[in-house]
């Protein structure tokens, strides 16, 4: 068989994700938060012979050079079922799948990024190896199905510390999603600390708009929600994060480098995976390390000391090596 592209009814996407360990970036309502923001989407599946899906991805188109030129993007996919035992033969069939959309939409290139290994595409259809991420290539996942103490205990004792010091000093946490009460208030505080940490470590961030869509893309299989940290009526770090498939994503945070001294980012983090252990989480994606890009953040969640782990290599299927070569050219710029 061969990768179509279909439109899905929402549980049915979400259900095949679910049972095979998919990523949220790979879920119905990831896809409503990429068109919110402009971009285009597609799903696509693979069957076997009796009509059992083997695999699916979700494809967005995005862009670079200011908007210019295009490519194709598959975040943390494809997705194939548990007990598929030849990946590497749809890896070919991904490509074959994309391609006459590929020259309907003039698109440069196409993004791999996989969560899983077992991709293996050949070499005269080329690809390369792939430039810089999208997605982080390693991570830390937190075990939540330890006990509370033993959780606290696992961690670097200066991060116990901060914990407990932050909550001495009277950090006070609060959570919120499309919701609750003041939700656009909360909103505006959170956006405010990302402006303020943006600038301080040189990163971009997206506009206010795109957090507001992962905050309101809230239904029984994803949900997020806002978490702020608070003092004397001052909010000094927040972060958004994801719950799905039994697992909680600190995907976005930002902080008061003013209020630094109070710990407050620590505090927060542990009430988000107290509150990811309430809803069932079994484990806690600390989104994200490297050590020379962002040196600080890497170090403070490496004091959690959680599992690294470290995903499949990802690729680039070249489609018009001319402007390639320019999106080469701005990668190493950057």
């Amino acid at each position: 068989m061969a990768f179509k592209a279909i439109n899905p009814e929402r549980n049915f996407w979400n259900r095949f994700l679910k049972e095979n360990n998919g990523s949220f970036l790979q879920s119905f309502e990831w896809a409503e938060i990429k068109e919110k923001d402009g971009k285009k989407v597609w799903f696509f599946k693979d069957e076997n012979e009796k009509g059992i899906t083997t695999a699916q991805f979700l494809l967005i188109k995005d862009s670079f050079f200011y908007n210019r030129k295009e490519f194709f993007y598959i975040p943390f996919g494809p997705v194939f079922r548990n007990d598929l035992v030849k990946k590497e033969k749809l890896s070919d069939k991904i490509v074959e799948a994309v391609k006459g959309l590929a020259n309907e939409e003039r698109v440069v290139f196409l993004k791999i990024e996989p969560y899983f290994s077992g991709l293996s595409f050949e070499k005269p259809m080329g690809v390369i190896k792939e430039l810089k991420r999208i997605q982080p290539k390693r991570t830390i996942f937190l075990d939540l199905e330890k006990g509370e103490d033993e959780l606290l205990k696992s961690f670097h004792f200066r991060t116990r510390y901060n914990i407990r010091l932050g909550k001495r000093k009277g950090i006070k946490v609060l959570r919120t999603n499309k919701e609750g009460k003041d939700f656009n208030f909360y909103l505006d505080k959170f956006y405010s600390l990302l402006l303020k940490t943006s600038r301080r470590q040189k990163f971009n961030i997206y506009s206010k708009n795109y957090y507001q869509n992962i905050l309101t893309a809230f239904d029984q299989d994803f949900q997020s929600e806002l978490f702020l940290a608070e003092y004397k009526k001052n909010f000094i770090a927040g972060s958004i994060v994801v719950f799905w498939n039994k697992i909680g994503f600190y995907l976005h945070s930002g902080s008061d480098y003013f209020f630094r001294n109070l710990k407050a980012p620590f505090v927060l983090l542990w009430e988000e995976i107290l509150e990811a252990k309430k809803k069932g989480c079994l484990y806690y994606d600390l989104w994200g390390i490297d050590e020379k890009r962002y040196p600080g953040i890497t170090y403070f969640k490496k004091n959690f000391n959680g599992e690294e782990r470290e995903y499949p290599e990802g690729a680039d299927i070249i489609f018009d090596r001319k402007w390639y070569y320019l999106y080469k050219i701005l990668k190493k710029v950057k």
